[in-house]
């Protein structure tokens, strides 16, 4: 019974997880962000593609726990 609460908590914060990356999303779209600090050329390509990769991984992860879940269940 334990094991089975904490497999439904799990479940719950990766669906929490979800909706929340959704809103940052939304947020992100409907905001301007600041103005980028003066930086090489190569750091700022960096910054960009390091800030894409994680708003992946905001979505990725969650939904791989998702897809997982419901394949085996």
């Amino acid at each position: 019974p334990r094991r089975l609460q904490l497999y439904n908590w799990h479940k719950w914060a990766g669906v929490a997880i979800l909706a929340l990356s959704a809103l940052r999303l939304l947020w992100r779209l409907l905001r301007r962000p600041p103005p980028p600090a003066p930086a090489p050329r190569w750091q700022l390509a960096a910054a960009h593609v390091t800030h894409a990769l994680l708003y992946l991984l905001f979505f990725a992860v969650p939904l791989a726990g998702w897809a997982y879940s419901s394949a085996a269940g």
